[in-house]
């Protein structure tokens, strides 16, 4: 790609806008159709300005100011370029600046997006942060009523231990007595007086049995005769009545006679 020139011939780098020269000098080794403008542009002199300039070379003998003022046009002409690269210039930075804000813009956008999200991700991390401990605190309660009842539980599981063995004790001694009993069972079994003693018991027992017997059936003949009892004490009655009622005609049958 071709840079632009200055109206020396230099180039001119990138989009810095410099005018590089000592000022208007008057060249005249210089040809005017060999002056160039920026990108390129040949500053030639108008027809007008060429018999101009021919009829002052005429008139004072010189080319000095024929040349002076095609070399004055040329800057002119340098400079309308120049306006047009700085306008051109100045439209690209608005252009550049616009996009640098709409991408500033959606960059931003962007970021207060992602910000909104990863601080509803804190607020969220927080609030199961929360629920944690409140599961945590729970669990520890929870661990610890469990450590007071395996707590009670062992104490109670002690008292069962030394019950269990008083009990065993306690089996034992019976055991021991229940022993030492046979062996006086069996001691007097063989006693002569023991067996007159048994015998004696025997025949108590067998009277009893039989004044049960008779004392059940004394006690249904009692039933009956309370029965029977009841009754006539409720004849009785109804006779008593009837003698009343006889008694009050009776004296009323006076009374009128």
């Amino acid at each position: 790609m071709t840079q632009p020139k200055d109206f020396r011939g230099h180039t001119m780098k990138g989009d810095r806008l410099t005018v590089q020269g000592l000022g208007i000098t008057p060249r005249p080794t210089t040809p005017a159709h060999d002056l160039l403008l920026p990108s390129g542009v040949v500053a030639n002199p108008s027809p007008e300005v060429a018999s101009s300039r021919d009829s002052v070379a005429s008139d004072d003998g010189s080319l000095e100011d024929g040349e002076a003022y095609t070399m004055l046009q040329g800057v002119r002409s340098m400079n309308k370029v120049l306006e047009g690269q700085v306008e051109a210039l100045r439209l690209r930075l608005q252009v550049e600046e616009r996009k640098h804000s709409e991408d500033k813009g959606k960059l931003t956008k962007a970021k207060d997006e992602v910000i909104s999200s990863k601080e509803t991700e804190i607020e969220d991390l927080k609030d199961s942060l929360v629920n944690r401990e409140e599961r945590i605190q729970v669990l520890a309660r929870a661990s610890e009523e469990k450590d007071r009842i395996i707590e009670t539980k062992v104490g109670e599981i002690d008292e069962l231990k030394k019950l269990v063995k008083q009990t065993e004790d306690y089996a034992n001694k019976l055991h021991r007595q229940i022993g030492r009993i046979r062996d006086e069972k069996k001691a007097l079994e063989g006693d002569s007086l023991y067996q007159e003693q048994n015998r004696e018991i025997s025949r108590l027992s067998e009277e009893l049995a039989l004044l049960k017997t008779r004392l059940a059936e004394m006690e249904i003949e009692l039933k009956r005769a309370l029965k029977i009892i009841e009754e006539q004490n409720s004849k009785i009655r109804e006779m008593d009545l009837e003698r009343g009622t006889i008694h009050d005609k009776f004296r009323q049958e006076l009374e009128k006679v």
